[in-house]
């Protein structure tokens, strides 16, 4: 995980996943990016977001913790539970009903990665602002 941390701008939250729950996060979660004035990456963050915590829901007990942090260029999502089972990246079968999650996590991400802990995995993303022709 890159080690990007900037100090004032971190966001916690330990919960159990669950489907109702998902937009009062993503309410949680995109009223801080205003306050931190990320609104250029409400939509990409939200649906990593998405994403990540629904991975909880359908492959773990549910219980994880979101640590959102401001880091240089961007932000830093990390989506924490108890499985040690790692995300892979695949194509999707886009006639399932499910299985895309990762796959749009990383179209939409700067860089992510999955790692274990010693109690389950990290799996966080790092999202920034489309880069400019200029540092292309």
């Amino acid at each position: 995980m890159p080690s990007l941390i900037e100090t004032g701008g971190e966001y916690r939250l330990r919960f159990l996943v669950e489907p109702q729950e998902l937009a009062p996060l993503r309410r949680r979660v995109r009223d801080q990016l205003r306050l931190w004035q990320q609104d250029d990456l409400l939509d990409p963050t939200l649906l990593c977001l998405t994403e990540l915590v629904t991975n909880v829901h359908r492959h773990t007990d549910g219980r994880c913790s979101l640590r959102v942090a401001t880091a240089r260029g961007g932000l830093l999502l990390v989506v924490s539970d108890l499985s040690r089972q790692l995300p892979t990246l695949r194509e999707p079968d886009w006639e399932a009903g499910s299985g895309r999650g990762i796959f749009l996590v990383d179209h939409h991400a700067r860089s992510w990665n999955a790692t274990r802990t010693a109690t389950g995995k990290d799996v966080w993303c790092f999202l920034a602002p489309p880069r400019s022709e200029e540092e292309s």
